[in-house]
């Protein structure tokens, strides 16, 4: 193996390129059209290291879950309440596990979705992995309504692509296992296309590309604030450059001075914003350094 501390899980979407020469598995054995695999690996600064099959010295999943668990088990990870209002008086509850690069990775941790299911005092679990660094969780024996609006989020979150995206499915766990998927009815469908439609509100992004080489670089120039809500939308933009142009694909990010105030706020964001997403551009099968400059290209 390439490192002789135990692997860690790393969930990836069910049509990932590389399933073949990777050592993965199914997360659940169900028919669901979007099952997501787990794969393994080492996470380093800015990647996530995986284990082929070629350097795996045998290691099969079976081998390599319990060491898994362990080491995703010793990460920091909290589930945090959220409340979404429906009508005058009625409210929706989930919970949100997002402050971990392997947030959804516990779904694979029974004892972390026990906390869940015992925190909502629910029966069953819905619970959704999206993308990369979320789980979502909600009581799955409430009303369709209820699980139609979960959906619903659970599959924004996988179309806005901030993150790796791994699957629009929501599974039903009981006592911290997965037994069941929850077919949406078309509500990731229909989602996709809001997300699409969804307004900028105060962000502006617009990308520019051109052949170089063999390459197709891509400046996108971005501006407005608050700072998260101008980093979302530049991942999305990235996520889906590299959808449309593959390895080929050299971006480098030009942030509008006239829309974005310097600060110091701004001065410790902009490397930590080229460092994520150099890091999104290498998962999603682009990998190069992303540059990300305040004011013109390159400057």
């Amino acid at each position: 193996m390439p490192s002789t501390e135990p692997p860690l899980p790393l969930l990836k979407p069910a049509d990932w390129n590389e399933r073949d020469v990777m050592v993965c598995r199914p997360l659940a054995d169900l028919p669901a059209q979007g099952m997501p695999l787990v794969a393994y690996g080492w996470d380093h600064p800015n990647t996530f290291e995986l284990l082929s099959r070629d350097h795996a010295g045998g290691a099969t999943p079976d081998s390599l879950d319990r060491g898994a668990l362990a080491g995703l088990r010793a990460r920091s990870a909290t589930w945090q309440p959220i409340e979404i209002k429906l009508g005058w008086f009625k409210k929706v509850r989930f919970l949100v596990c997002g402050d971990d690069f392997l947030a959804a990775e516990r779904i694979l941790d029974e004892q972390f979705l026990q906390q869940a299911q015992r925190t909502l005092g629910a029966k069953l679990l819905a619970v959704g992995i999206p993308r990369r660094g979320m789980l979502m969780a909600c009581d799955g024996a409430a009303s369709k309504d209820h699980l139609q609006r979960f959906c619903a989020a659970v599959a924004g979150q996988f179309h806005r692509a901030e993150t790796p995206p791994i699957t629009a499915t929501v599974f039903g766990v009981i006592d911290g296992k997965i037994v069941g998927h929850l077919e949406d009815g078309g509500i990731a469908s229909e989602v996709k296309t809001r997300v699409a439609d969804e307004p900028a509100e105060d962000i502006y992004i617009q990308s520019i590309s051109l052949d170089d080489a063999g390459t197709r670089r891509t400046v996108i120039c971005a501006g407005g604030m608050p700072l998260d809500r101008l980093e979302a939308r530049i991942r999305r933009e990235l996520s889906s450059l590299v959808a449309k142009y593959g390895a080929a694909l050299r971006a480098e990010v030009a942030i509008i001075p006239d829309l974005t105030p310097k600060t110091t706020a701004l001065d410790a964001w902009l490397p930590t914003l080229a460092a994520g997403l150099t890091g999104l551009a290498g998962e999603l099968g682009a990998a190069h350094a992303v540059e990300v400059n305040y004011g013109q290209p390159g400057e």
